[in-house]
């Protein structure tokens, strides 16, 4: 009698668990309709993707479009900002620029055409300041002063 006791109620709690399996079975299973339906009701937001036909290769771009560019590299690219001012020209000195392969980076160049070294530099300083460039900006340069006076 015992026996049959513990076989009945075994058979009713394995009764018993394989009904909750089947519902949580179910339950999981009707989330993922209703998240799949939510899904496909969400508008989706186009991304309008540019291509060469979006533009006018014909036309220059507008004076607007290059002021944003070049504001852009006074900002984030000072390097790129001043290597498009050179060459300049001073009384005092003339700047350019290279490429130094080996430290890979530009290098600015200014030959001085005066004998003060300090006032070459203070006038580059001077320059580089009224072209809108920050002084941690400057700091960033790589400039070589050669040591002849042309």
């Amino acid at each position: 009698m015992n026996q049959r006791r513990i076989l009945i109620i075994g058979a009713i709690l394995s009764i018993i668990l394989l009904l909750l399996l089947v519902i949580v079975y179910i339950t999981n299973r009707q989330r993922q309709e209703d998240n799949a339906q939510q899904q496909d009701q969400t508008p989706r937001q186009e991304v309008p993707i540019p291509t060469t036909s979006d533009v006018d290769f014909t036309q220059p771009p507008s004076q607007e479009a290059l002021n944003r560019i070049e504001e852009s590299h006074r900002i984030f690219a000072p390097t790129v900002y001043v290597m498009n001012k050179l060459p300049h020209d001073e009384v005092t000195y003339a700047m350019d620029f290279y490429l130094d392969e080996e430290r890979e980076a530009y290098v600015f160049t200014v030959e001085p055409k005066i004998s003060s070294l300090q006032q070459v530099q203070q006038d580059v300083l001077d320059w580089l300041l009224g072209i809108g460039l920050t002084e941690d900006q400057i700091g960033t340069l790589i400039i070589e002063y050669t040591t002849e006076v042309n």
